[in-house]
């Protein structure tokens, strides 16, 4: 079995992009574009790695990481921010 990406962002071209660069025989790829999506999705479809972006309607990508956490079914999934954030604190936060 391939390992699974899911990847999480609120802009399509980059979900499209991510998707393309990343959905070659190597990984089995699928993309939403919130973290309400996302929460809903690892239910059914468990994700090796998450890659979400940190600035979202809603909720953000730092919010979906902790509710991730929270549950014991998915608190191991790693999660790899994608954000043009460049403050050390967000840094250190993610």
């Amino acid at each position: 079995m391939k390992p699974r990406i899911l990847v999480v962002d609120d802009e399509s071209d980059l979900l499209w992009a991510l998707r393309y660069a990343l959905g070659d025989e190597s990984y089995e790829v699928e993309t939403v574009s919130s973290a309400t999506e996302a929460l809903a999705f690892v239910e059914d479809w468990r994700p090796d790695l998450i890659l979400a972006d940190v600035v979202m309607p809603g909720i953000d990508g730092f919010e979906l990481c902790r509710r991730l956490r929270r549950d014991i079914r998915f608190a191991s999934i790693p999660v790899i921010f994608l954000t043009a954030l460049l403050d050390t604190a967000d840094r250190i936060k993610a």
